[in-house]
């Protein structure tokens, strides 16, 4: 008997224990935020909580310790998926849940000014310039204003059908009009 190919999609897992304790530590981490949030008299929100388990560290579980995860060392379009997951999709959705607002509602006002401080430092405006205002930033960067005059100036080479494979390709020269 031949197994469908979904039915190995669902049933193949692992246990990565990186994955696990990451998952821990977050899921206690979002807890504990949630009772001092509580002792502080900020009432969080069971939709955010909800967002945050299932969809924050429910799809980053699924992705790591599921088929995607199971088979990215093997296999090229799951490790593609999987690195496409973990850099796209996960965090926005882990997002969702708000942690970092549940953070400065949990903490005193020092740890809040610790917080603020390392979330508005030039390393987080570094890493974070393309999310939160793309064409501010990056619009005075060498890399886009190299990538404009490279756009200006490029022409694009399209290869012809030939009559046979023994000859070379013919090209036809696309220049883009300014």
């Amino acid at each position: 008997m031949r197994t469908s190919p979904i039915d190995v999609l669902l049933s193949t897992w692992r246990a990565d224990p990186v994955t696990l304790v990451v998952l821990v530590v977050a899921a206690m981490l979002c807890a504990l935020g949630i009772r001092r949030a509580a002792t502080r008299g900020v009432a969080w929100s069971h939709r955010r909580t909800a967002t945050f388990y299932a969809l924050g560290l429910g799809s980053y579980a699924l992705v790591e310790l599921g088929f995607l995860g199971t088979w990215s060392a093997q296999l090229r379009r799951a490790f593609t998926a999987r690195i496409a997951l973990l850099l796209l999709a996960i965090p926005g959705l882990i997002a969702l849940g708000k942690p970092l607002e549940l953070a400065r509602a949990g903490l005193g006002n020092a740890g809040r000014a610790r917080l603020d401080a390392l979330v508005s430092g030039r390393t987080a405006r570094q890493i974070t310039t393309s999310i939160r205002n793309g064409s501010a930033r990056q619009a005075h960067s060498p890399v886009a204003s190299a990538t404009r005059a490279s756009a200006r100036s490029r022409s694009w080479r399209v290869p012809l059908r030939t009559p046979n494979l023994t000859q070379p390709p013919m090209y036809v020269y696309f220049v883009p009009q300014a």
